[in-house]
């Protein structure tokens, strides 16, 4: 069987329908940093982001069906005079639903830190207060600039869920950069 213009038209026409609906879903994803809290200490900065996270339907469904999302937090810390980059991180933390005994799994950001909560209104709770540690050398006393984002790492879902995610805005999860101050004395 040939397959003729006119099969290819209609198949390429059907695909843009159902694109079209897809990026017709509502979209109230969010992921907003509200505070920062940074304590400088010894060699690095422990830092406490307050954030309104929030998933999309479509990010719910896909958890519930089996799909780990990926939780990336960029930081940075700039020297405010120079704006010179002193230390960039990046660190993630993993959700995952456990269907045999309901519960949800949160990883990161260590190897040893896993907790597990009965309801995804928890585990989002508790990725709106998260806690942890930039490593730097010593600072040396004056004005930086510490620089966060947090954001849903499309690129460790599954492969077919990749092209979607980067073209519909229902698995599109980023705060943007913010900026916050630091300081630091001798």
């Amino acid at each position: 069987m040939a397959f003729s213009t006119h099969h290819f038209i209609s198949l390429l026409s059907v695909a843009l329908l159902l694109l079209g609906a897809c990026a017709r879903e509502p979209v109230e994803q969010r992921f907003d940093i509200r505070d920062v809290g940074l304590r400088p200490s010894g060699n690095g900065i422990s830092v406490r982001l307050a954030i309104d996270a929030r998933l999309s339907h479509a990010a719910q469904r896909a958890l519930s069906r089996g799909v780990t999302l990926t939780f990336l937090v960029n930081s940075e810390v700039r020297r405010l005079d120079s704006r010179d980059l002193v230390t960039a991180a990046r660190d993630h933390w993993t959700l995952r639903y456990l269907p045999l005994s309901e519960q949800y799994q949160l990883n990161g950001p260590g190897p040893e830190d896993s907790e597990t909560y009965p309801r995804l209104r928890h585990v989002m709770r508790e990725l709106g207060q998260l806690q942890y540690r930039v490593e730097t050398d010593a600072l040396a006393p004056g004005q930086y600039e510490f620089r966060v984002r947090a954001r849903l790492d499309r690129s460790a879902l599954p492969a077919p869920m990749q092209l979607p995610a980067m073209l519909f805005p229902y698995l599109r999860h980023d705060s943007g950069w913010t900026e916050w101050p630091l300081k630091t004395s001798g």
